[in-house]
């Protein structure tokens, strides 16, 4: 009787175990080939034109014109993680507007785990393509003015903990922000939206020239924390007060948890509106209109 019942309820257990394992392994694989996708195409020379831009610039500049060395460190840590924002934010909302219209979304449903294993695959797929564009961004610029890469364990730790930071709060609100429109087009005003802010959050310039009130806002949003996070990170003269830095963890973290209350419902919106039928509307538009 007692192997009875414990066999029985264990087997709820041992079957969501099965589950996320298969999960993993799926999105694992699918990962995989999207990576290779990325990175052994041609295409992949995209990944090369900041850190080579950035290389050139502060090669063949005057670093005073930016008024120092440690100012140019100071933006470029602010700017690591402002990039990563962007990435988590915009990357996986374009990504998922461009696959439904292609009806890749559509095609996700059919494999194992369905919408799932899909989503899995993406958030390990663009976790390791922000933190690669990061890592070449950082060794290009510190081939020119040295102190921006870490030199020890303790400091690739904190930088890989300031990326998964980044991307725990970014990408459930891009995935969310992403479902939710049905059009390239409505992209744009999202971009636009991400990089005015990391404009005003203190990452080319320090947000105390910026007037209080606008000030008082950034602190609410996560990249002026992200910045500040990863000059502590980043920068060995940079320190973070008690209150800061317990802020820098909070404000990203609660901006996450908000998007992963947000997206499960928005996923599950977008799953239902895709149709072979919807997909024909789309491909009849883009026959008429082209786009």
């Amino acid at each position: 009787m007692s192997t009875a019942t414990t066999t029985t309820s264990a087997a709820p257990g041992s079957g969501r175990a099965r589950t996320a394992a298969g999960i993993v392994r799926v999105a694992a694989l699918q990962a995989r080939i999207e990576l290779r996708r990325r990175f052994l195409r041609w295409t992949a020379v995209s990944f090369l034109v900041p850190p080579v831009v950035l290389y050139l610039v502060f090669r063949f500049l005057d670093l005073d014109l930016f008024g120092g060395a440690d100012v140019v460190r100071s933006v470029l840590a602010g700017f690591a993680a402002a990039s990563m924002f962007i990435g988590g934010i915009v990357g996986i909302a374009s990504e998922l507007v461009t696959e439904q219209e292609d009806g890749s979304v559509l095609r996700a449903k059919t494999l194992p785990f369905g919408m799932a294993t899909y989503l899995s695959g993406k958030l390990i797929a663009l976790s390791v393509t922000n933190f690669v564009a990061l890592v070449l961004i950082l060794i290009s610029s510190d081939l020119v003015i040295g102190g921006i890469l870490p030199r020890d364990p303790a400091g690739w730790i904190g930088l890989t903990g300031l990326a998964v930071l980044t991307l725990a709060c970014t990408v459930p609100l891009g995935a969310t922000l992403g479902s939710l429109v049905s059009s390239p087009f409505a992209v744009l005003p999202l971009s636009l939206a991400a990089y005015g802010l990391m404009l005003i959050s203190g990452v080319f310039f320090p947000v105390a020239l910026l007037p209080d009130w606008i000030q008082l806002c950034v602190s609410f949003f996560p990249v002026y924390w992200l910045g500040e996070l990863a000059r502590a990170v980043l920068l060995p003269g940079f320190v973070l007060g008690g209150g800061e830095f317990a802020l820098a963890i909070v404000v990203p973290l609660a901006w996450g948890v908000l998007g992963m209350l947000l997206a499960p419902r928005a996923l599950g919106a977008m799953s239902r509106r895709q149709s072979g039928r919807r997909l024909e509307t789309i491909q009849e538009r883009r026959t008429q209109r082209g786009y």
